[in-house]
């Protein structure tokens, strides 16, 4: 499994067993993150979880995204997750600033 973090998605990919799918939907929900799409990753081959965070990811959610990828062992360290949260939080601060210029 890997888990990938988008903009506003927390992407585990490479899930091969229904035992495997239930994991992950069992990790997510207890993160209480709920709004989860499953779905073929790619070829077929494998089965990804799209799990949505509504206004991309609020800070009240980042110790929630930080457990679920730890708990995978799978992706992005909590370093780089903050990182990336930090840049996004400043690209929403600047759209929301120039929005509210025009």
């Amino acid at each position: 499994m890997r888990a990938k973090f988008l903009r506003g998605v927390l992407r585990i990919d490479l899930i091969h067993t229904a035992d495997e799918i239930a994991d992950v939907v069992r990790l997510v929900t207890a993160a209480g993150l709920v709004n989860i799409q499953i779905s073929p990753d790619g070829e077929g081959a494998s089965i990804a979880v799209d799990v949505t965070v509504p206004g991309g990811w609020p800070q009240e959610v980042l110790p929630a995204l930080m457990a679920v990828s730890a708990a995978l062992g799978a992706g992005p360290s909590a370093e780089v997750m903050l990182e990336r949260w930090q840049e996004g939080a400043t690209d929403f601060q600047a759209a929301k600033a120039k929005f509210n210029q025009s």
